[in-house]
């Protein structure tokens, strides 16, 4: 499944942190989809768990899942680098950053800035 950086793990805390969240009361949900020209769209953001979600913790951080994703994200890697977060596919390193996503926000019921039209709406993150 997905993995952290510490570096990615740092940031997403003091993300919750700025964000105003309850200490340990808070999950990262991660997001994935295919676009039509079959490039794969990542999102996250801060949000509740649903019935269907694999979470976890990785680093200290809870991370959620939602089984639509699950299958994207098998093998990736959430880094943060000078240029925000990134998502490095599997056998990767963290040099060959591949695809920046959006400022961690707090999402209802979404995944906020995270950019999937699984995001949008009221469908929620799949």
């Amino acid at each position: 499944m997905l993995t952290l950086t510490p570096a990615a793990a740092r940031e997403i805390q003091a993300a919750a942190l700025r964000s105003g969240l309850p200490e340990d009361d808070w999950a990262l949900r991660i997001a994935a989809d295919v676009d039509a020209e079959g490039a794969i769209r990542f999102g996250l953001g801060f949000d509740e768990e649903r019935e269907a979600d694999l979470s976890f913790t990785d680093h200290g951080v809870a991370l959620l899942v939602g089984a639509p994703s699950q299958e994207l994200l098998s093998g990736v890697t959430l880094d943060f680098s000078p240029q925000g977060f990134v998502f490095l596919p599997p056998q990767e390193s963290p040099e060959d950053l591949v695809a920046p996503a959006s400022n961690v926000s707090r999402g209802s019921g979404s995944c906020g800035g995270g950019g999937c039209p699984s995001c949008s709406g009221t469908s929620g993150c799949g």
